[in-house]
C-alpha cells in the first residue's frame, strides 16, 4: 500500500474493483441461473423455519426481468435488497473512476456513511430476523 495507506487512491480504487466484482456477481447470478438455482435454503430445508431472505435469489431473477410483483410475492424484502445492490453496482463504478487521480477523505467518508446507512435500510428485515436468531440461542 502506499505511504498515504487508506486514504490513497489506488488502495481506494482497488476497495471498490472489488466491491464492484462483488455487486456484479450478485445481480449476475439470479439473472444466469433464474430459471434453475443451485443454492436450496438450507435453513428452512433442515429445520422448516422460513426466513425472511428466502426465495430471495428467485426474487431477484424475477425483478431482473420486470415482474416486480410476483417478486414481492415470493419475497417481500427482494426490492428493497435489489435496490441496494444495483445503486451500489453504480456508485462503486464512479468511486473508482475519482479515485483514478485522487481521493479525499471526505469523499471517502461521505461514501462509507451514505453505503452503510443504505446498507442498514435495504438489509433491516435479515438482520432484525438474525438478531431474533442470536437472542434466541442465547437463551437456550
Amino acid at each position: 500500500m502506499s505511504r498515504n495507506g487508506f486514504w490513497s487512491p489506488s488502495a481506494y480504487r482497488n476497495a471498490n474493483m472489488l466491491l464492484t466484482i462483488a455487486m456484479a456477481l450478485v445481480l449476475l447470478y439470479p439473472l444466469l441461473f433464474g430459471h434453475w438455482l443451485p443454492i436450496p435454503a438450507a435453513l428452512t430445508h433442515y429445520t422448516g423455519a422460513e426466513p425472511p431472505s428466502r426465495g430471495l435469489s428467485r426474487a431477484f431473477a424475477l425483478i431482473e426481468r420486470g415482474h416486480i410483483s410476483e417478486a414481492q410475492a415470493i419475497c417481500p424484502h427482494a426490492l428493497r435488497i435489489f435496490a441496494f445492490f444495483a445503486l451500489q453496482l453504480p456508485m462503486r463504478l464512479i468511486a473508482m473512476h475519482i479515485a483514478t487521480h485522487r481521493t479525499p477523505k471526505a469523499l471517502v467518508w461521505t461514501d462509507i456513511t451514505f453505503s452503510t446507512t443504505m446498507f442498514l435500510f435495504c438489509f433491516a428485515p435479515l438482520i432484525k430476523y438474525t438478531l431474533l436468531i442470536m437472542s434466541r440461542l442465547a437463551i437456550l
